[in-house]
Parts: structure tokens; sequence; C-alpha cells
């Protein structure tokens, strides 16, 4: 009897700290490691890291307060609140989620935990936030070896939305959360690109030199939820997980729900391709496919750019009857959004023209800043002038995805980006960066 229980007394010694070191395991735990914030020059800058849910889970506990305004700013807009249970429900539930990556469901997931948001405002937020905000607007480009100073490819856009959006509580403006979030994923690539606090509204620059952006297009094949998932949920993903312009590709078109169009760059080659996107057809092509010179509209030398308007002849005809912009003013007087989409289209290949093969970074950022201040086109200095759409430009970046550098503006409550101060950022640089 003493030697039993002398057998139990040492098993016990043995199985206590066995217990106590699984108890300290868990305890060392922190989803918080590897997330921080800080701000450089003004801008507030989101690192996150670790695996999808701890992604998720450190943006929504560090930005908690900036996600509280920014959900009650974008929910604002959709008084009547019936959107809100057609993306739920309809479009989440009933198709989406299906075709959606489960990493993404994971931060989805853990961004809720995190912010103490619930998980069904997450899920709408992911999915439509752009829907609630666009005014059908953005411009894009990327140019490269001899359309550049240094041969290096450069690639531009701007991300336009209603700036008057505001949280009704705090009355602080959706510009004035604006983010740059520094994602390193435990699988995946590393990668920097300007956020909303709590969405997937993103463009940018990944650690393979892979550049990515987008802008709206309007189609009457807008949509199909049978094995589509929501572009932005792409967006992310190539910036994720492309590591050459074809990977990129592939995931841009093998799942598209339409109504968008996507430079996608490779600073490695250096490269970019244009994508298309219906529910039924894409277009995929570089600046010297047949599509690009189709007239009025015309190629220039490694350059490519976008504007909400297809080019290509089969896409176009999903969006307007008349294929030429041009005639479109006869319609109404500064009335036709194709006549203003084609002066922002012409104003930039003309400007692209006058220097091209000295293009970098500062005089693309020049030129477009200048395009959205209305001081290179009389129709949109009129345009500017009258308050019409097309110049709500939220923030402004141009990057050289090979370098890891990136120009970007912000919009603030008083002006839009193309007024505001010009910051410098590197990928690699916030990616070696240590917490405070």
């Amino acid at each position: 009897m003493k030697n039993k229980i002398i057998g139990i007394f040492v098993g016990i010694l043995f199985i206590v700290p066995s217990i106590s070191a699984g108890i300290q395991a868990d305890d060392a735990y922190n989803p918080l490691d590897g997330g921080w914030v800080e701000e450089r020059d003004g801008v507030t800058i989101l690192h996150v890291s670790g695996t999808y849910y701890e992604m998720g889970y450190q943006h929504g506990y560090l930005l908690k307060d900036k996600i509280e305004q920014v959900y009650r700013t974008i929910f604002a807009l959709n008084e009547t609140g019936d959107l809100y249970d057609v993306i739920l429900n309809d479009w989440w539930y009933n198709w989406y989620k299906q075709y959606t990556p489960e990493c993404y469901i994971e931060e989805m997931q853990g961004l809720a935990d995190g912010s103490g948001k619930p998980l069904e405002d997450v899920i709408v937020i992911a999915i439509a936030g752009a829907f609630y905000l666009t005014e059908e607007q953005c411009m894009e480009m990327a140019a490269w070896g001899s359309a550049t100073k240094d041969g290096k490819l450069r690639h531009f856009y701007s991300m336009d939305i209603s700036l008057q959006a505001k949280d009704p509580e705090t009355g602080v403006y959706l510009t004035e959360n604006q983010i740059i979030m520094v994602r390193d994923p435990l699988e995946g690539c590393s990668s920097m690109q300007p956020y909303f606090p709590g969405t997937f509204i993103g463009s940018g620059i990944n650690e393979n030199h892979i550049a990515m952006s987008c802008d709206s297009s309007p189609s009457s094949e807008w949509t199909e939820y049978n094995g589509t998932y929501p572009f932005h949920f792409r967006l992310v993903n190539v910036l994720d997980n492309a590591d050459t312009l074809n990977e990129a590709v592939d995931i841009m078109t093998s799942h598209r729900n339409g109504g968008a169009n996507y430079i996608i760059s490779d600073g490695k080659i250096p490269m970019s391709y244009v994508c298309e996107e219906t529910v039924n057809y894409s277009y995929v092509g570089t600046w010297d496919d047949e599509t690009e010179s189709n007239g009025p509209f015309w190629s220039i030398e490694n350059v490519v750019r976008r504007k909400n308007m297809y080019l290509n002849p089969i896409t176009a005809k999903t969006q307007r009857l008349i294929y030429d912009p041009r005639i479109h003013v006869f319609l109404g007087i500064l009335g036709s959004p194709w006549f203003n989409t084609w002066s922002y289209y012409k104003t930039l290949s003309q400007e692209i023209e006058k220097q091209w093969g000295s293009l970098n970074s500062t005089n693309i950022l020049s030129i477009t800043r200048s395009i959205y201040r209305g001081e290179t086109n009389v129709y949109l200095k009129i345009s500017e002038m009258l308050g019409l759409e097309g110049f709500s430009s939220c923030y402004q970046w141009v990057a050289c995805p090979e370098t890891g550098d990136m120009l970007i503006s912000f919009a603030d409550r008083n002006h839009p980006a193309q007024y505001n101060t010009i910051h410098e950022f590197n990928l690699f640089n916030l990616l070696d960066s240590q917490p405070p």
C-alpha cells in the first residue's frame, strides 16, 4: 500500500509539470503577436502577420474604434437597410460563401472577434463596401521599358469614391480613417495596401513585385453568383499569393462576376496586362493588342491605361449601345458618363505621350494630379467647377513594384487626394520595421 501511494505521488509529480507547461503554452499564445500600429508622416500604418484568423483579429482589435466609425459611415449610406439583407442572405449564404477561399472566411471571423462586431456586419462590408460608396470612377495605368526613364515599371491607381460620407455619430469622415496595411501572412506573400479599416477594399504591391488595381466598369452582365466570388477577395488573393503575372491573371479571370477592369503588373519582367470582366466575357491584353488601338482609342508603346470603360468590342457591347464615347456628348450637355470617361482617357493618354520615355513615379503622379484638378482639359475643368462626379479621389498612388517604393496621397475632410501631401513608403522597409 505504501509503495502504491508513493507511486501515485511520483506520478502526480510528473503530471503536474506537464499540465503546468500546457497552461503556460496556452497562456503564451496571443493572436495579437505580430500585429501593431504605427504612424509615419501622419499616416496610420497597420502591421498584421500570422494565420489569416490572426491577421483578421489583429486588424479588428488594433483598429476597433476606426472600424466602428467606418461601419456606421457605410451603413448610413443605405438608409433603408434593404441592401444588407440582400447581400447577406441572397448573395452570401446562397452563393458567395461556398466559392470564397476558406482563408478569407477565417480572416473575417478573426476581424469580427477582434473588433467585437457581428460577423454578419463584417461579411456585408467585405462583399459590398464598394457598392455603398462607389461613384463608378477610379483610374489606373502602368508604364515600363522604353516608356519609363529607367526602364522600371510604374503602376498608378486613383481610388475614387464619395468624399462626403461621414460617421453620423462622431462626424468623422471616411477619408479621415484611411490607413496603409502591411500584410505578412504565414502562408503567402507580404504586401502593402491602402485600406479602409474593417474592409477588404484594397490595391497595392506585394513582395514578389506584383502590383494590382481595379476600376468599376458598369455592364449589363454585372453579376452572377454560381461559380463566382467577390472581386475584392480576388484582389487581396492576388497580392497574397501571386508570384508571377500569369498567376495573378489566372486568379482574376478564373472566378469573374463582371463590372470591372483590372491592371496587373509584374515588375520583374517588366510588363502589365489589362483585364476586362463581365460574367460571360473577359479580355486580357497588353499595349500592342488590337483592342488597345481600336479607334477612337489608341495604343502607346509599353503603356496601358483604363478609366471605367471597356475597350474590347465584345465587352463594350454589354455596356453602351454606341461604341465611340465621343458621340455621347450629344446625349446631353455634360450629361454623359461615357464622354466624361473618354475625356479622362484622352487627357491621360496625351499627357503620357508628352513625357513618354522619361516617365517616373514623380511625373506620373504630377500628370494624374493635374488631370484630377481639371488643369489639362477644358471639359474636365468645367465639370470640376460644376461639382460633377469624377474628381473625388480618396487616395492616389504610384508604385515601382521592383523596388517596393510607393508615393501616395490621401484625401481629408476638406480636399480630395490630388490636392494633398504626397507621402513616400517602401514595402521592404516597412516589413523590416519593428514595433516601438
